[in-house]
Parts: structure tokens; C-alpha cells; sequence
């Protein structure tokens, strides 16, 4: 039985196909599910009537029949023994819309194939497009998990995964280790990309080709920060079953960009296994590898990349990969997030975005799919005059220097502030300020207000 994610290699597969003269319900079931996925209505309905003239109890039928008694469209059919009764179940997949357009409501049913009865139903808190749907054993347990996987447009390439166990009819989602995947730019010419875990840093030193070398240091980019340089774009999360025992693995895989530059211009590629430990679905292997060829690797580097794993910082220091690290030099923007006092040291939380005004703006929400293009105009526009992009939700801790420049935004704010006032005044705010700062060794010297109209 074969299936694949090639849509014109399924095209091909079906229309060479009589469903009339296959006798095997497997397989009939398999191409409705195909149908299904491929938004093809009308020819899954034709196909599954053929299937209810044989066998009015098949669990496609069960599906399908389901399907229709509800305001839900079925995106996705699967069959397993998902909670260990020793029965198939039917896993449906349904949503508000249909696949391969954007839609709500997304909902994993799990429904017994015998009588067509729903035993569990978990609404799923995204909205976007259909990805997969993956039945298969993750824990070792010899009952398999779900995995749902929907993505959400855009240009970042986000891509949002459940991962659920309903052993016993009880819903447990999986967790993933409590890792995280965060770079920087190194003197316009190199970026460390590291994973932290549990304070044990894996870091990799990949250079940049000599094109985005030249545009880092025409551009000036050692001013900006680095989520304005770049982000990672892409979340893609794969089953793969690596020792061929049964049990899956999941390869995370992610693409670091230039997006300073433009949204394609690729540094390197980064791939991260993930194995069931018994508790959490914990990162066994980190695979980075440069975008751009060791053709544009400096020539005085030995190797494209440069491995520094375990508890072992010195490459860049046990400093720099603390927050607030003492060598950050930069000017960025971001919704500041806490302020709070420590000690004698006043503090800030900031989510550094990216901000744009007029044409700018326009461009870049293009980009991300959040412009809409206007008939009468004939352009395509915002709603408002200015887009933010938060493609990294990273909250940075920085001190605050107790005389730094502090204005608001000279609009609706003009007041200046000591570090001691903005505190008092903005600390128990319950709406989250975009300011621009400005650090010079780690610590927040200039503030300044930018006003959203």
C-alpha cells in the first residue's frame, strides 16, 4: 500500500485505479483516505459508497457517516489501536474548512470502528492549514500516539505539532525537553548557533558566505540585534524510525535565515533528534550543517563548523551564554515585558520584535501573508500604517543603567524619566511598552518610545 506526499504522483496512482475491481478493503480505505486529504468530496463520496455496498460496518464508512452529522469537514482519516483495548479505532482529524485552506477549530476524535461511537474528542488551541496526521508508537509502549501537525502560512514556515498518547482513554500529550535553539552574530562574519538544556550548551560555529559578510558590514548590522538579523524559520517535525525496531524517533529540522538580507538567504541548516526517555521526549543527536558551502567558508577556518558540546564554554565563555551577557553591544526594539527592581539594580524582560512603517511595512507583511490587495486601488495594503513581526518569542533580560536616556515616544508621550521613575511608573502596566533600546556592555543606557498610531 503506498502512499506519498507527492500530489501528482497520487493523481497518477488513483487515475490508474478501477476502485470497482479492487477487492481489498485495506486498500479501498487507504485511497478514500488519500481523497480526503486531497479535498477530492465528491470522489471520496463516490468511493466510500462503494465501500458501504460491501461492508456497511467498515470503519471508513463509521468515518465518514460521522463526519457528516457534525459542522466539522474531515480532514484526515487513520486506523490503530490508539488506547490498548485490543480494537482498531478510527482517529479523525476535522476542522472548520477544508484542507489545504486555512481553518479553525481543529479537533483529534478518536471513535470506536465497531459501533461508530466517539470515546474521545480534544480540541486543538491553532488555527492555519492541514499538515499531517501520524499514528505510530513513539514511547516504546507498543500503543501508538497521534501526531497532528498544522501549519501557519506565512513565510516563517511555522508549523505547530501535538503529539498525544490516549492509553486508557486518557489524554496525555507528549513533552519535549525543556531545550532551546538560539544564535548570534559574531563580528560580522560567523554565527554561533547553540542548544541549551538544564544549563549544558552544544555550540556550533558556522561561517557566513562572503556575500552576507559584505551586506552585514555595508548595512551596518553590528548596530542591530540579532532577532532583527534573523530567525529560525521552518518547524518541521518528522517521524523516522532509526533503529527499524517499531518505535519512532522525531527529527526536528529548522533553517536559520539572513532575513535582514532577504527571507531566503540560508546560513545553515539544523536538525534535532528526539528519543523517549520514559518521561519526555528528550534530544539525543544535533546535527547543524552550513547553508551556504564550504566554497564560501574563509579559508583560514579549518572546518565550516566548529563543535562545542557538554558543559565546556570555552569558545565564547560562561558569561555569554548567560542573559543579560556583559559583551552585547546593540540597538534593537521590543515589547518590554517586566520591569523590576533586584537588589539596588533595576531590570527589564524584553521580546524583541521587528517594526516597519509605510511602504516598508507593506513589503514585509506581504511577506507573511498579512497584507490583502485592494481592487479599487489596486495595491496591496495594511489596515494599519505599520507591522510588527515577532518571529522569536525569547524574552532577554537586560540590567537597566541607573541614569540612562529614557524619553517616551514624543507623540502621545513626552515626559523624559530617570531610570527610577520609568520603573515606578510602568511596572505594574498592564499593557506591554515598545521601546527601543540601546546596550552597550550588557546593559540598557537609552530608551526611547515608538508610537503606534
Amino acid at each position: 500500500y503506498h502512499r506519498t506526499r507527492d500530489r501528482e504522483n497520487r493523481d497518477r496512482i488513483l487515475d490508474y485505479l478501477s476502485y470497482n475491481t479492487i477487492e481489498d478493503p485495506k486498500l479501498l480505505a487507504l485511497i478514500a483516505e488519500i481523497l480526503l486529504e486531497e479535498n477530492q468530496q465528491d470522489e471520496a463520496t463516490e468511493l466510500i459508497e462503494i465501500i458501504r455496498s460491501r461492508d456497511g460496518n467498515a470503519p471508513i464508512v463509521k468515518a465518514f457517516d460521522y463526519s457528516k452529522s457534525t459542522d466539522l469537514s474531515l480532514f484526515a482519516v487513520r486506523f490503530a489501536d490508539v488506547n490498548g483495548d485490543g480494537e482498531q479505532e478510527n482517529i479523525l482529524l476535522m476542522a472548520q474548512g477544508s484542507p489545504f485552506e486555512y481553518a479553525e477549530d481543529y479537533t483529534i476524535l478518536i471513535q470506536n470502528g465497531s459501533t461508530g461511537d466517539i470515546i474521545i474528542k480534544e480540541e486543538l488551541d491553532f488555527t492555519g492549514y492541514f499538515d499531517d496526521l501520524f499514528v505510530g508508537d513513539f514511547t516504546g509502549d507498543k500503543i501508538p500516539e497521534v501526531k497532528a501537525s498544522i501549519f501557519s502560512g506565512g513565510t516563517a514556515g511555522i508549523v505547530v505539532h501535538y503529539i498525544y498518547s490516549f492509553t486508557d482513554n486518557i489524554i496525555a500529550q507528549l513533552e519535549f525537553d525543556d531545550g532551546e535553539l538560539d544564535f548570534r552574530f559574531i563580528d560580522g562574519t560567523k554565527v554561533e548557533i547553540t542548544y541549551s538544556e538544564l544549563g549544558i550548551h552544544h555550540d556550533f560555529i558556522v561561517n557566513l558566505s562572503q556575500e552576507q559578510r559584505d551586506v552585514y558590514k555595508e548595512n551596518n548590522y553590528h548596530l542591530q540585534s540579532d532577532s532583527y538579523l534573523g530567525y529560525f524559520r521552518g518547524s518541521y517535525l518528522t517521524a523516522i524510525d532509526m533503529e527499524n525496531d517499531g518505535v519512532y524517533e522525531l527529527e526536528y529540522t529548522t533553517q536559520l535565515v539572513f532575513s535582514a538580507n532577504y527571507n531566503a538567504d540560508s546560513i545553515a541548516n539544523v536538525k534535532l533528534i528526539y528519543k523517549w526517555d520514559g518521561s519526555k521526549l528528550d534530544c539525543v543527536d544535533i546535527i547543524v550543517e552550513p547553508a551556504n558551502g564550504t566554497d564560501d567558508v574563509d579559508p583560514t577556518d579549518a572546518n565550516p563548523i566548529e563543535g562545542n558540546q557538554g558543559d565546556d564554554e570555552s569558545q565564547i565563555g560562561a558569561d555569554d551564554i548567560q542573559q543579560g551577557v556583559s559583551n552585547i553591544n546593540e540597538v534593537a526594539i521590543g515589547f518590554i515585558e517586566k520591569l523590576y527592581k533586584k537588589g539596588d539594580t533595576y531590570y527589564m524582560d524584553i521580546d524583541y520584535v521587528e517594526f516597519y512603517r509605510g511602504d516598508k511595512a507593506v513589503e514585509e507583511a506581504k511577506k507573511d501573508g498579512f497584507a490583502y490587495y485592494d481592487e479599487e486601488l489596486g495595491e496591496w495594503v495594511l489596515f494599519n500604517d505599520y507591522y510588527i513581526r515577532n518571529n522569536n518569542p525569547k524574552i532577554r533580560t537586560f540590567p537597566i543603567a541607573l541614569e540612562a536616556d529614557i524619553k517616551g515616544d514624543g507623540i502621545i508621550d513626552y515626559k523624559e524619566y530617570t531610570t527610577k521613575e520609568f520603573v515606578d511608573e510602568f511596572a505594574n502596566s498592564p499593557y506591554s511598552l515598545l521601546y527601543h533600546i540601546e546596550v552597550k556592555d550588557g546593559v540598557v543606557v537609552r530608551m526611547w518610545g515608538q508610537y503606534i498610531p
